[in-house]
């Protein structure tokens, strides 16, 4: 029986280049990650030999979604998430897809926002991660 396509975000891992020496490392307590992808806005190119009168518009150059991450804060994830939260340029992303996909993704990102929710006794502090795509991904290791 195949595997269910609702299936296939359960064992995805997304990892970040972090550390000393940098190394790809999982994005630890991370429970959603929404809106990855990219844009391609179009471009109007109609010039007075347009045929049929008619508007005409091109894809125009690839450019990539904002993307959040939520999760939760431990005291193991908390400095590499301050960190990351805290870094001006963008940083090196691998996407693991399990099968039946199977695919590896790399991509560049920047942080540009980052939040912590409530503090409530006896809870996980939660926590989101903005990040701007600055680099398509790609099946290609940078």
């Amino acid at each position: 029986m195949a595997q269910s396509l609702a299936q296939l975000g359960i064992r995805t891992l997304w990892q970040v280049m972090f550390g000393s020496p940098p190394a790809y490392t999982t994005i630890p307590e991370a429970r959603v990650v929404s809106g990855f992808g990219l844009d391609k806005p179009e471009q109007e190119v109609t010039h007075f030999e347009s045929p049929d009168d008619a508007v005409e518009r091109i894809p125009g150059l690839k450019d990539g979604r904002v993307f959040t991450i939520s999760g939760n804060l431990t005291d193991d994830n908390r400095e590499m998430i301050e960190e990351l939260a805290e870094g001006t340029s963008a940083v090196e992303w691998k996407q693991i897809i399990p099968l039946p996909l199977n695919q590896t993704r790399y991509f560049s990102a920047a942080c540009t926002g980052y939040t912590e929710g409530d503090y409530t006794p006896g809870t996980p502090i939660p926590y989101q991660m903005t990040w701007r795509i600055n680099r398509p991904p790609s099946a290609v290791a940078p």
